[in-house]
């Protein structure tokens, strides 16, 4: 449903924009990534308080998507992959 995938969503990324800054492996992008993660769940609240959760849901799930391509992408460069 899409209130299970709103909750899964602000879970995790609630946890990243907690637990990225204190108890990760400190990287380049990890100022970046704790703002994109604080923005992105002030995105989930407001459009879940709002009612828009159907538009919400599209976005969540192309950029989840594009989430995986990214990590991986990351994961070629940390390790100097070509």
């Amino acid at each position: 449903s899409i209130e299970f995938y709103y909750r899964l969503s602000l879970g995790y990324h609630g946890h990243r924009a907690l637990f990225q800054g204190w108890l990760d492996t400190k990287r380049k992008d990890a100022v970046a990534m704790t703002i994109h993660h604080w923005v992105t769940v002030i995105l989930i609240v407001f459009s879940w308080y709002l009612g828009i959760m159907q538009f919400g849901c599209i976005v969540m799930f192309c950029h989840d998507n594009a989430d995986v391509l990214l990590s991986f992408g990351k994961v070629c460069r940390y390790n100097q992959w070509k």
